[in-house]
């Protein structure tokens, strides 16, 4: 019986962690992306701002794609094993946003997000950076599978 507690303790854990993970990355995104500040945190308009959703939308994918392999192991208590998965995934998430911003500034050097996203409303560029996002987040995580909890390998 105890063990179905802790499953249930785990379950509740993890679906609150990646709905608050989800929630703070539209934060995250409006730093990263400042120019994306009046779409994303006062008005919800998805047919005028259609590139911009794209563009918010292939991110949150790949974050979800990336907590969709991670796990719990529940040999040394709910404790440790709690622990575990919050500090993998908040390096695997500090590195997902870390290599999105280096792979979109050094691909996509020639082009500004407020003027491509914004102002022209570009779904190549969108679409670009969504492959970006989604591909990464798949090699990412193939690396945290492949390196078994460590992150020196």
């Amino acid at each position: 019986m105890n063990e179905l507690f802790d499953k249930l303790i785990i379950r509740l854990a993890f679906t609150l962690f990646i709905c608050g993970v989800l929630y703070l990355y539209k934060y995250v995104h409006v730093i990263i992306y400042p120019a994306s500040r009046y779409h994303l945190l006062r008005k919800f308009n998805t047919i005028k701002y259609s590139t911009e959703y794209f563009h918010f939308l292939s991110h949150i994918i790949g974050v979800g794609i990336l907590f969709s392999e991670l796990s719990f192991t529940l040999n040394n208590g709910i404790i440790w094993s709690l622990s575990d998965f919050f500090i993998k995934a908040f390096l695997s998430f500090f590195l997902y946003l870390c290599s999105i911003y280096v792979i979109d500034s050094i691909v996509l050097y020639n082009f500004e997000h407020q003027d491509e996203i914004s102002k022209k409303k570009n779904y190549s560029y969108a679409l670009i950076t969504m492959a970006h996002a989604l591909g990464f987040s798949y090699i990412l995580k193939t690396i945290i599978e492949i390196s078994q909890d460590s992150l020196i390998t």
